[in-house]
């Protein structure tokens, strides 16, 4: 028999909405721009996938570097990332993945308690609504967790800890939904118990659906109603 939870708490990026390719581009240009490299896609999934943009920068700038890049440093390339993250949005967009919009749906017509916790900062997210889906998507979820609202982004356990918070239950009684290790990680190390999904598979989460519509199908088994 399946576990039973009385809330459930979603990845955004990779999750309920496709924005990997933008990262993936945005990454390149400012590396191309400012360093003349060329990024693999290997790397990317190395120093980006699932981390902020200032934890892929840093990594990825000292490596290429050969020393450990400042704190200024890296600041001042964020301050290129933001400049070119405006221009690539008005031609590189966000898609909803099939069944996101659904799920959401389907958990607020259940009273089941959502949150959407992510590791982009707010400040991104809430400046760039149009482009997030925030009325499409966003609003349907009962609370929004940046990691610049505790300070700690994934594999740190903290956005989870203030998801079950706000939630108003026990970690360990809410279902996280994810997309990358990283994440994956930081659910755990709260005590929650996690799903995989969109190709996550081998990631040692507690399941693994394939689609957020498979996710759908299977949440009576977690979410039985009265």
């Amino acid at each position: 028999m399946a576990q039973r939870f009385k809330a459930i708490a979603f990845d955004l990026d990779g999750t309920l909405i496709d924005t990997e390719p933008f990262y993936r581009q945005l990454m390149a240009v400012v590396l191309k721009q400012e360093f003349d490299y060329l990024l693999a896609k290997e790397e990317y999934d190395q120093y980006y996938f699932g981390r902020t943009t200032q934890q892929g920068f840093t990594d990825i700038v000292s490596k290429l570097w050969g020393r450990p890049a400042t704190t200024d440093e890296i600041e001042q390339i964020i301050v290129k990332v933001r400049e070119q993250a405006v221009k690539l949005r008005e031609y590189i967009g966000a898609e909803i993945f099939p069944g996101a919009v659904e799920l959401l749906k389907w958990c607020r017509e259940r009273y089941i308690p959502t949150a959407i916790v992510t590791n982009a900062s707010r400040r991104t997210v809430e400046g760039n609504r149009w482009w997030y889906r925030w009325d499409e998507l966003i609003a349907l979820a009962d609370h929004f967790v940046s990691y610049s609202d505790v300070g700690k982004s994934k594999p740190a356990p903290d956005v989870y800890f203030r998801a079950a918070e706000l939630l108003g239950v026990h970690p360990a009684e809410m279902l996280v939904v994810e997309d990358t290790v990283h994440g994956i990680e930081a659910g755990r190390a709260a005590g929650a118990v996690t799903a995989a999904v969109n190709g996550l598979a081998g990631s040692g989460a507690d399941y693994y659906f394939a689609t957020l519509k498979e996710l759908t199908f299977h949440l009576p088994e977690f979410f039985p109603q009265k």
